[in-house]
């Protein structure tokens, strides 16, 4: 569930900021209504890519664990 929601939010992100940042790095930096989504997204994209790792290893633990208990 929570890898999924990370996926999501990584996709968005993508998606979403190429028009933005094609216009900082072109010197046209004029305020949208949409500044604080941006934000908000980039910073929810790198909770998740600092996240993702740790939550792989708990789910490869748990898958781990029961293959092991079944054989």
């Amino acid at each position: 569930m929570v890898m999924t929601l990370m996926i999501i939010i990584v996709s968005l992100t993508a998606l979403n900021l190429e028009r933005a940042v094609f216009d900082i790095m072109g010197g046209i930096r004029e305020r949208t209504s949409n500044d604080l989504a941006y934000l908000i997204l980039t910073l929810l994209t790198m909770g998740s890519v600092v996240l993702s790792v740790p939550f792989l290893r708990f789910y490869f633990l748990i898958i781990y664990r029961r293959w092991a208990r079944r054989t």
